[in-house]
């Protein structure tokens, strides 16, 4: 459902008045407030506008959990940090992945998690499995 803006925009009636009711640019006149003479105000809408992006390129704070045991069971590794946007990707050891697996889990190692948004690439961050 689509979030909107609301304001009552004070406008003076043109003459003649069945010419257009000057209304901002982007808004959309939905009914009338007040009339008085040739003044009213004129109740507007729209749609709002969702969050800016972020300007600033990812930040990786945390992966939960960081540390694997070699060999067990598949499990769900969370990365938190800030900046990310809607077209952010992580990024295992430079490629991209909704999910990874390593195929060698029986040998210990570590592997660089980063996240690739619209405005750059984070720090990366360690992972490990022991």
């Amino acid at each position: 459902m689509a979030d909107w803006e609301i304001m009552g925009h004070q406008v003076t009636l043109p003459a003649p008045f069945d010419a257009p009711i000057p209304i901002p640019a982007g808004w959309e006149p939905i009914g009338t407030l007040a009339r008085q003479a040739n003044t009213a105000v004129v109740l507007c809408r729209r749609q709002a506008a969702g969050p800016a992006p972020p300007s600033d390129p990812p930040v990786i704070s945390s992966l939960d959990p960081n540390t694997l045991a070699s060999g067990g069971t598949p499990a769900t590794i969370e990365v938190y940090g800030s900046n990310f946007d809607a077209q952010s990707v992580i990024n295992v050891d430079g490629a991209p992945r909704a999910t990874f697996y390593r195929p060698d889990l029986m040998s210990p190692g570590t592997v660089q998690v980063t996240v690739v948004g619209a405005n750059g690439t984070s720090n990366a961050v360690t992972f490990t499995y022991t």
